[in-house]
């Protein structure tokens, strides 16, 4: 399958970003992709549909493929850009809304990926403050700064 792409961030649209559907808590969606030669980027539009954890998995075929998280508003949440054929992961506390998952290719060669989308539930941890709370998910521990 190919998707549209476009060349720069500011060119995201609803109508140029293929639609992931909505993610509640506790769904995992794997979504499969390609980039033929010349291809550069993939945009996918998510929802989810409350604050959670959100997992994102990249598994690809071939080098310098990555992946950027952008809220709607086209800022950068987080990504990763591993160099040589890896698996990349992102995991962060994301606020419910809609996001825009990015995916490119460096060197624009033929490439096929999985990105895997996972939404876990926040549990607050007991020593909470009310400007600083901490989360857990199985081993991981992670902490925000309320505003």
């Amino acid at each position: 399958m190919t998707f549209t792409s476009t060349k720069s961030v500011n060119s995201i649209s609803i109508d140029t970003a293929v639609s992931a559907g909505n993610l509640k808590i506790g769904e995992t969606k794997t979504l499969h992709g390609l980039f033929e030669v010349g291809e550069f980027n993939n945009y996918y539009k998510l929802t989810l549909e409350s604050k959670g954890i959100l997992e994102v998995h990249l598994a690809c075929t071939y080098p310098n493929v990555d992946f950027q998280v952008l809220d709607k508003n086209r800022n950068f949440v987080g990504g990763s850009c591993e160099g040589g054929i890896s698996k990349e992961s992102l995991t962060r506390v994301i606020n419910a809304g809609d996001l825009y998952i990015w995916v490119y290719c460096i060197a624009g060669a033929v490439a096929n990926y999985s990105l895997t989308l996972r939404a876990s539930e926040v549990k607050e941890v007991a020593n909470s403050s009310s400007r600083f709370v901490k989360y857990k998910l199985k081993d991981l521990e992670f902490s925000e700064i309320l505003d």
